[in-house]
């Protein structure tokens, strides 16, 4: 069983990419574990263009838990690891021009974050050996909604961000094979 299952069924909001490789698992989650989205200049870029939207002024109405002044891979709680995958979590109103998050301690925060209209996202990396030489590097995202509320209001989120995420997830997996097939050999 995956990691991601003890955190979020795959539901209504899932994005599943995956590549193969001949590099090792140990050598592709080495690389995971290293890889840092700043590193992408496309993902510069659109977290630069998502700054931009900062600008027009956004009232909740109530105070932030955490506003994000910046949003990347610093804003995810690592909630599990094991040899073979990584999940990261991270809750709140992604939605919002400037992301507000839920504080997330560990993997038991996560899991009790029920916050009214907020949403709460699972990422995951793995490796799964396919054969003797080939081994599949896979990314997903799930996320569940604590309520209608939260439902409504990340839905058009996510068509709107869900093929941007995509491409940068298949971008990220890219660099990660590049990396662990370099070490490898």
């Amino acid at each position: 069983m995956p990691l991601i299952d003890r955190y979020v069924a795959a539901g209504l909001f899932r994005e599943w990419h995956s590549r193969e490789s001949e590099a090792p698992v140990a050598a592709l989650m080495a690389a995971a574990r290293s890889f840092k989205p700043e590193d992408d200049a496309l993902f510069r870029c659109l977290i630069a263009v998502r700054e931009i939207t900062r600008v027009v002024p956004f009232r909740s109405g109530r105070t932030s838990p955490r506003l994000e002044s910046r949003f990347g891979i610093e804003s995810f709680t690592l909630i599990e690891e094991a040899p073979d995958e990584i999940v990261y979590g991270l809750a709140g109103w992604l939605w919002r021009p400037s992301i507000e998050l839920v504080p997330l301690a560990d993997a038991s925060a996560f899991l009790a974050q029920r916050d009214p209209g907020t949403v709460k996202l699972a990422l995951s990396v793995a490796a799964r050996p396919i054969s003797e030489r080939r081994v599949e590097l896979i990314t997903e995202t799930r996320v569940a909604y604590a309520d209608r509320a939260a439902l409504l209001r990340f839905a058009p989120y996510w068509c709107v961000i869900r093929p941007i995420s995509g491409l940068l997830r298949r971008r990220m997996l890219a660099a990660i094979c590049r990396a662990a097939e370099a070490t490898a050999a």
